[in-house]
């Protein structure tokens, strides 16, 4: 068997001498170093992308190695300034926006802690009402009990006629009874409440008044103004897939346990007359921001009003103040405030549009004799954590699990 022909390998010749570059410490000639111009450096192409066009070439016609030299280390150190202005700018953005969404953070924070500090100081003055008064009957049932004489019951022999006295009940007796009477809101009160109230939350809304603060927090923007005697406050963002009447029928159908859970400063919400499914009567116990505990008997209702231009449909879900509870066991608070849903549509950033509900929170709140600066810094506090929490309340809880994250985008007015 014929013996195999040896193979033959290909040398590569060694470079010049003039060719290599005592400054540089490559081995080499197919290594090119940093001071070498960068038409000697691989650019990696896309296929079928044109070829980029070279930059001239510096002419070294009558330049000294040194020239050259220097030359290209010049343009290699402004390169490098180039690069680390660039670096220096992206650093500075990245920071800046960094120290935007701290502050954001630090201010909701800030927020939510005072709400739940004034929640907590609310509810110990409560707390401590409360005992005070029990000490209070429970001195007057001591006091009662030690005066009160027992009469000797005689044994009446059987067949003995008894003879019933003719008088009235006790004045207390007859109070009981007749406070247990529900008392009813006739048909016409309730329902021009329910339009007078609609017209006077879109007028609000609609209002051209200079708001004195216009807080944006989370993408709810915030409008605060006084009034005379009277202080006022709207907020609105836009919530995509989502339609005006879904949201007012959320509203509408959550639980009241739920509701005073999730907003603590809600002590009672009972319902005392319906007129139908959208409209009915109800007695509320909260406390507003800056104030205590207040009462109020409401028409609570849900409502269509003519769409704006641009809206296809408006809702409206409200409370309006049509009566003062008998009991007195809080002060009265006028109460006209709600909720405007209307469906619309929002430009994207990529230049697509959506479809969805801007909600809108207005409402009109008595002073009570407080200088309004200081219940509009209050309303200010207290509205940024109310918001977070209805939003969760009423669009989070309703988002699926396998949502593939565009139902809970939201877009900042």
């Amino acid at each position: 068997m014929p013996s195999a022909a040896p193979r033959k390998r290909l040398r590569t010749p060694p470079p010049a001498a003039a060719a290599l570059d005592s400054a540089s410490p490559r081995t080499d000639a197919s290594c090119p170093s940093d001071d070498e111009p960068n038409e000697l450096r691989l650019e990696l192409r896309r296929p079928n992308s044109p070829p980029k066009p070279r930059a001239a070439a510096f002419p070294t016609d009558g330049m000294s190695a040194e020239a050259i030299k220097q030359h290209k280390a010049q343009r290699r150190r402004e390169q490098v300034r180039a690069a680390s202005r660039r670096c220096r700018d992206r650093q500075r953005k990245e920071t800046e926006d960094l120290r935007a969404k701290v502050f954001q953070l630090e201010e909701f924070i800030a927020h939510t802690m005072h709400t739940h500090e004034w929640e907590l100081r609310q509810q110990q003055q409560r707390v401590q009402a409360l005992e005070r008064e029990n000490e209070v009957l429970a001195q007057q049932l001591a006091a009662a009990t030690a005066h009160a004489q027992v009469d000797t019951i005689e044994p009446v022999p059987l067949g003995t006629p008894v003879k019933l006295e003719d008088s009235a009940l006790p004045d207390d007796i007859v109070h009981c009874i007749t406070d247990d009477i529900p008392r009813q809101w006739s048909r016409e009160l309730v329902y021009h409440a329910v339009e007078d109230t609609t017209r006077q939350l879109v007028a609000m809304l609609e209002s051209e008044v200079e708001p004195v603060k216009s807080p944006i927090i989370f993408g709810w923007q915030f409008d605060f103004w006084c009034e005379g005697d009277k202080y006022y406050g709207r907020n609105r963002k836009f919530f995509p897939g989502v339609s005006a009447l879904e949201l007012g029928k959320r509203m509408q159908a959550v639980d009241p346990q739920r509701y005073m859970e999730t907003f603590p400063e809600v002590h009672k919400m009972e319902v005392l007359q319906v007129f139908d499914e959208n409209v009915l009567v109800m007695r509320l116990v909260k406390a507003l921001p800056g104030k205590t505990f207040t009462q109020s008997v409401n028409a609570r209702f849900l409502a269509a009003a003519a769409p704006p231009t641009g809206s296809t449909s408006r809702w409206v879900y409200a409370d309006r103040t049509i009566d003062e509870p008998t009991d007195g066991e809080f002060a009265l608070e006028n109460e006209c405030n709600g909720y405007v849903f209307e469906d619309t549509e929002q430009e994207l950033p990529d230049g697509s549009r959506v479809q969805g509900c801007l909600a809108q929170g207005v409402g009109e709140f008595e002073s009570g004799g407080l200088e309004c600066s200081v219940l509009l810094e209050e309303l200010a506090k207290a509205f940024s954590s109310v918001v977070i929490r209805w939003e969760g309340l009423f669009i989070n809880d309703f988002i699926a699990d396998d949502a593939d994250g565009f139902a809970d985008m939201v877009l900042d007015l």
